[in-house]
């Protein structure tokens, strides 16, 4: 089809205008293909971050629930560590049932009528009070216990009477 210009000569543009509108159509086709793209790999991206953001919530929730079960984990780690390093610094780790034993050999030497209170045992030591009936018990006790050769030490005080008791005295014997 033929084209119909109705406008005068003079009015026409001239040939470096209609050039110069031809080439702003195309930078601005260019330009608005441009805009198109980006916008549409915006979208993309915010789609694909987005979906990328709950996953990674997801892995982090996961990974915080496991940081809790091995927080527990490590806490009875380090107690029992903890528990083990004091174990090995112990000397003589058995030395109270040591000298528990020593205590209960000890009572072979003690007479019939002996009554025993307030006993005390720990580390290299055993202290109890002992009640005796007689100056000769209280003599074989001694004598027993020097005899017997289980301690090393044996620390004799408060010796007193009592009517009720008879001879009551403290013994503080250590290995």
């Amino acid at each position: 089809m033929r084209q119909i210009n109705l406008l005068p000569t003079e009015f026409r543009p001239g040939r470096q205008v209609n050039l110069a509108v031809k080439k702003a159509e195309r930078v601005i086709l260019a330009l608005l293909g441009i805009y198109i793209i980006v916008a549409v790999a915006a979208l993309a991206a915010t789609y694909y971050l987005g979906k990328k953001l709950k996953t990674i919530n997801v892995e982090k929730q996961a990974l915080s629930a496991e940081l809790k079960g091995l927080s527990s984990v490590e806490n009875s780690t380090v107690y029992i560590r903890d528990r083990v390093t004091k174990y090995k610094l112990m000397e003589n780790k058995d030395i109270e049932m040591k000298n528990y034993g020593k205590f209960n050999e000890s009572l072979a030497f003690l007479p019939a009528d002996a009554k025993i209170t307030d006993v005390s045992i720990s580390g290299n030591s055993v202290t109890y009070s002992v009640g005796v009936g007689s100056v000769q018990s209280f003599s074989y006790v001694l004598k027993q216990l020097a005899d017997s050769q289980i301690y090393k030490d044996i620390l004799v005080s408060g010796i007193s009477y009592r009517q009720n008791e008879g001879y009551v005295f403290n013994l503080a014997m250590s290995f």
